[in-house]
């Protein structure tokens, strides 16, 4: 494997390579290295030749991104974007299209209301099956969705808001709730249900 430098060409040996950088790969002939000898893919297969440049074989180098509770997002739904003060609107990368799915340490309402800290504290990844509350990054409040439509609420949750907290679910492949405990990252799909009357209530689907 090669970095492409500035000019499209390989990089020194021993150039160090970082998430983000575009490389290529040569194989052998023969068991001997053979630098004409590029691998590259198409929409069908993926092979070596001769025939193949570096310009036109470069890849990405690119890896999953955990989803963290300090990070901005957006809640995306056939091109349009969950939007604070409505619902889901075109995307158009506005303040008022980006969250923040704060975690709670907690699981459930008595350790996720009241508890500031078990909000404000929590920075590890989220995994499937966490606490979360959508914090609107325009207004510093959140969607409540005790019921339709979601109300605006502060945050952290206070006693009594058991419509803050969500949990969240990350869809595998068949579109059914992933196990517990599985990564989330971003591009993923996934999905959030709610409490009723501060219990978990897995069919109050938001």
């Amino acid at each position: 494997v090669f970095k492409a430098d500035a000019t499209g060409e390989a990089a020194a040996v021993g150039t160090a390579i970082y998430l983000g950088d575009s490389v290529y790969f040569y194989g052998m002939q023969s068991s001997a290295w053979a630098p004409q000898h590029i691998v590259n893919c198409n929409a069908d297969q993926c092979g070596g030749s001769s025939s193949n440049t570096i310009a036109g074989s470069l890849f990405t180098v690119a890896a999953p991104r955990p989803l963290l509770p300090t990070a901005a997002i957006e809640l995306q739904k056939d091109g349009s974007s969950v939007t604070w003060g409505a619902g889901l609107q075109p995307s158009a990368s506005a303040a008022t299209q980006r969250w923040y799915l704060r975690k709670c340490s907690g699981t459930d309402a008595s350790s996720c209301l009241a508890k500031d800290a078990a909000w404000t504290s929590t920075t590890s990844a989220i995994v499937s099956g966490d606490v979360v509350a959508w914090v609107s990054d325009s207004s510093g409040r959140v969607y409540d969705c005790s019921g339709t439509p979601c109300s605006q609420q502060p945050f952290p949750p206070p006693s009594g808001h058991w419509g803050t907290p969500f949990r969240v679910f990350k869809a595998d492949a068949t579109g059914e709730a992933a196990a517990v405990g599985t990564a989330i990252y971003l591009g993923d799909s996934v999905y959030f249900y709610g409490m009723q009357s501060s219990a978990w209530a897995p069919q109050h689907i938001v």
